[in-house]
């Protein structure tokens, strides 16, 4: 803005009147707002110009007094106009250097002209120097968004020389009130980056309205530049190219394009089980940079929480660095993988002792990890956990009776109808449903062996026969016997499948012996007991009565009573001597002559042997005396 120059004729003293007349004259030649002529037409921003200098005397007048606001002590800096600056091209003049040629404090003041002191450099000074307080407003200002909030402010560098800096000014409201905002910016800088922080907090979607004003090396600001203005961005819009695979096990996984612009702080995903909601956030993604996230709804990477063939919904929204959250996106969707097909091929082999020998198909799922063999004693139900086979390329399993889940069987029985199904489950623990159940029957024992035959009367033995068994895998017998009739039966014997027959041996005397057999097969089944059946040992003879001794012809003869028993075949005479009793004789018949010296006193008994060479109890003894 150009400013009319005004001068006073107030009273001066008589020697500077010459002087003044001369530079009133020489202003009327020279714009106080130009340094060359009005025809080029390109002006330096003054406030007035040097009338006179008095080098000697330090001091000098300016055309510039109190009615333009000049008072006593203001400092001015004296400007001369220096090299112009052209368009090599058109020639047309660009700009015009600016020399700060000194600078000057008033010491005095009129209404049209102030008195100075050349306070620096004054003898370089001279009429005609331009003069000003103040620089230009600052030009060519500018605001735009650049950001969060975040505003930009750009002004046109200026060429007065003695800028030392500029101020930022900030207002909610085009009239003000302007208040400083960031800090100071140098001379040379023509842009600033209002922020929002702490001390200078600024709001989304919202407009702000600026000025720029420079200061001179005496911190006398200028005019207030134009207000400009500029809105700050609202929330972000989402990011493009949301996308949800499908036909992932029990989870989910979600891709998008990073957000254009780089000072989203991330992201907020959303799910919903239907496609017009309700939604809820399932995560807050903390960088822009990360276009990924796999959906498992709380659970793990082997253990995910979404539910198998389920159509889930997903929304993104985009996230300021001020955690303002913008629109979402249209639904996408995605579908999560079938559980696993029924194992196929389940096979159980029967008529097995003990055993359930167990085959199915290998899984051609390859995400399938195992399987889980069950096993009923009724079609129905309830089926118990056999075994958890962990390998998806098994196909094999022989059930020997393992103690189930439930605790209800610890081996499986023989002659048993069993019920066997199976499922498969894959790397994230989803099941299969089981298949069909397949039956079968376990490898009875073998039956009771028939006919068994205990014979009596047989000394210190029993003979022992029995009809063979009709199973074709028998590969031995089992004998067992008890001593008495209340006894616990032993096993006494071992006999192979081609024996029906056994001695027992090295028996009792007339004792009655208890018996019974069963068949091991050669799957070592053993089967039921046979029938028992009892044997009593033959009887040793009696004992000898009428046990005497007579003298015939001087010789001691022994005689006892004939045994009753009809095969006894000889006796036994014992003499006793000082190591016990000794047998001495033996005699078929029911008397012996001793072979005594007159004076021998010995003790004899008597026992009787049968055909089997049982020998019954000795006598009681008999003390025979040969007289002198």
């Amino acid at each position: 803005m150009k400013k009319k120059i005004e001068f006073s004729l107030n009273p001066l003293p008589p020697f500077v009147f010459p002087a003044v007349c001369f530079l009133l004259i020489a202003a009327l030649f020279i714009n106080p707002r130009t340094a060359i002529g009005d025809t080029d037409n390109m002006e330096i921003f003054h406030e007035g110009v040097l009338l006179s200098v008095e080098k000697k005397a330090n001091k000098g007048i300016i055309n510039i007094g109190e009615e333009h606001g000049v008072k006593r002590g203001d400092r001015l800096v004296v400007i001369r106009p220096g090299k112009k600056v052209e368009d090599p091209r058109s020639g047309k003049l660009i700009a015009v250097e600016q020399t700060v040629i000194g600078e000057v404090k008033v010491i005095s003041t009129s209404s049209a002209v102030s008195d100075v002191k050349l306070t620096r450099h004054g003898q370089n000074m001279k009429q005609g120097d331009l003069v000003r307080r103040r620089t230009s407003a600052p030009h060519g200002v500018e605001a735009r968004a650049v950001g969060f909030r975040k505003i930009e402010i750009l002004w046109a560098a200026q060429r007065e020389p003695e800028i030392k800096l500029y101020k930022i000014y900030r207002s909610d409201s085009e009239d003000g009130p302007f208040s400083p905002v960031g800090t100071e910016r140098s001379s040379v800088e023509v842009m600033f980056t209002d922020k929002h922080s702490s001390k200078s907090p600024m709001e989304d979607n919202k407009r702000y309205y600026y000025q720029v004003a420079a200061f001179n090396r005496f911190g006398v600001p200028s005019s207030m530049s134009e207000v400009v203005s500029a809105v700050t961005p609202g929330a972000p819009s989402y990011p493009e190219g949301l996308t949800a695979e499908s036909g992932q096990i029990r989870f989910v996984t979600l891709r998008w394009t990073p957000h254009p612009n780089k000072e989203v702080s991330g992201y907020r995903l959303y799910r919903g089980e239907a496609e017009d909601g309700p939604y809820e956030m399932i995560y807050e993604v903390k960088k822009r940079d990360i276009t990924e996230y796999v959906d498992r709804n709380n659970g793990s990477e082997s253990s995910p929480g979404l539910q198998d063939s389920k159509t889930y919904f997903y929304k993104i929204t985009a996230l300021s660095p001020f955690g303002d959250e913008g629109l979402a996106c249209d639904p996408v969707k995605a579908t999560t993988a079938d559980p696993p097909s029924v194992p196929t091929g389940l096979t159980v082999e029967g008529w097995r002792a003990g055993i359930a020998p167990i085959k199915w198909d290998v899984h051609p799922d390859k995400t399938v990890r195992g399987y889980l063999i069950f096993r009923a004693n009724r079609k129905d139900g309830p089926y118990v956990k056999v075994v958890d086979i962990n390998d998806r390329e098994s196909n094999s399993y022989v059930d020997g009776g393992r103690e189930g889940i439930l605790g209800e069987e610890k081996k499986l029985e023989n002659a048993h109808l069993y019920f066997y199904r199976i499922l498969a489950y894959n790397i994230v623990g989803s099941y299969s449903q089981m298949s069909e159940p397949v039956s079968i029957m376990t490898k009875p024992v073998p039956s009771p062996t028939e006919n068994l035959v205990a014979i009596s009367g047989r000394p210190r033995q029993v003979p022992l026969a029995w009809r063979k068994n009709p199973e074709v895998d028998i590969k031995e017998y089992h004998i067992y016997r008890a001593d008495s009739k209340d006894g616990e039966f032993r096993k006494i014997a071992e006999v192979t499948a081609q024996t029906d027959h056994y001695l027992d041996k090295k028996l009792k005397d007339n004792h009655e012996y208890r018996y019974k057999i069963r068949a091991i097969d050669s799957d070592n089944l053993e089967g039921e007991f046979s029938k028992i059946v009892t044997a009593t040992t033959k009887s040793m003879p009696s004992a000898i009565t009428g046990f005497t001794w007579t003298m015939e012809n001087d010789r001691a003869v022994l005689q006892w009573d004939r045994s009753e028993d009809v095969d006894i075949k000889e006796y036994h005479i014992y003499r006793k001597s000082f190591f016990g009793w000794k047998k001495v004789y033996s005699t078929s018949e029911p008397f012996f002559i001793l072979d005594m010296k007159k004076g021998d006193s010995d003790d004899y008994s008597v026992s009787a042997i049968d055909s089997d060479n049982l020998e019954g109890p000795r006598s009681d003894p008999l003390t025979v005396t040969i007289q002198k």
